[in-house]
Parts: structure tokens; sequence; C-alpha cells
């Protein structure tokens, strides 16, 4: 497979995985059961759409619509890293804390503690992977 059907690949397999832990409540991996569905409409909408793009420029291919797909994803890593990882490393504010806790208390962790940093959960750890081989995928096929 060429990387630009492994980059759609990762995409699409992402929006899958999303679709099934933004809208099925699979507890302790997610939780979801407590979500308004207007809620999850948007989460929907703010999650699929970058993805269905980038899935769709990198299989159209063309120097500057593949660019713009490499840029989409980045800036959905980046996004992704600045909420997660980011407070795991370096920890969060009372006001973080507490909404992660609120929206992600009792799901599935791994990692192990640092201090009082919110840990990831395993669900957006999985998301983070195929986020970053979907970047990586979309930046080989931009070259």
């Amino acid at each position: 497979m060429d990387s630009s059907t492994m980059a759609a690949a990762f995409a699409l397999g992402l929006a899958a995985y999303l679709l099934i832990t933004d809208w099925v409540d699979l507890a302790p991996w997610n939780k979801v059961d407590d979500l308004p569905v207007r809620q999850k409409l948007l989460i929907s909408v703010a999650n699929y759409t970058p993805l269905l793009f980038v899935s769709v420029a990198v299989l159209l291919g063309g120097g500057l619509l593949v660019i713009l797909a490499l840029l989409v994803g980045v800036v959905d890593l980046a996004m992704h890293v600045a909420y997660w990882w980011l407070p795991y490393l370096r920890g969060a504010s009372a006001d973080q804390i507490a909404e992660r806790e609120r929206l992600f208390g009792g799901t599935t962790t791994f990692l192990p503690a640092i201090g009082n940093h919110p840990i990831p959960n395993a669900q957006h750890v999985v998301v983070g992977i195929l986020m970053a081989s979907m970047v990586a995928f979309t930046a080989v096929s931009a070259i």
C-alpha cells in the first residue's frame, strides 16, 4: 500500500473508532452515557470532518490538497497533544483536572501517574497513536 492509501486508511480508521467511542457506551473504556445527544453531534462534526477531509485529500492527491490535508492533520494532532499530553507531562490547573475527572473519570488508564497530573485515558492514547500515524503517512504522501 502506498503512503496516500495508508494515510486515508488511518484517517478513516480513526473516524470509525471515534464514531464507536463517541456514541457507544463501552465503560470503562469510555464515558459517554451521560452526554446529551446535541453534545455528541457537535463532537462528531468537530472530530469527523477533518478526518474525512484528510482521507479524501490524500486519495485525490495533488500538491496543494495534500499539503492542506497535512496542515489539518498537524493542527488536529497538536490539539490532541495540548489537551492530553502537555497536562500529563507538565501538570494542569485545578479546573482542568476537575473537567477531566468529570468527563473521563473512571475510564481505563495504564500510564504511570506523574504527581497529581491528569493521566490520558486508554481510549485517547489509541486516538493519539492513530492520529500520529495518519499525520506521518500524510507527510510522506506530501513529499
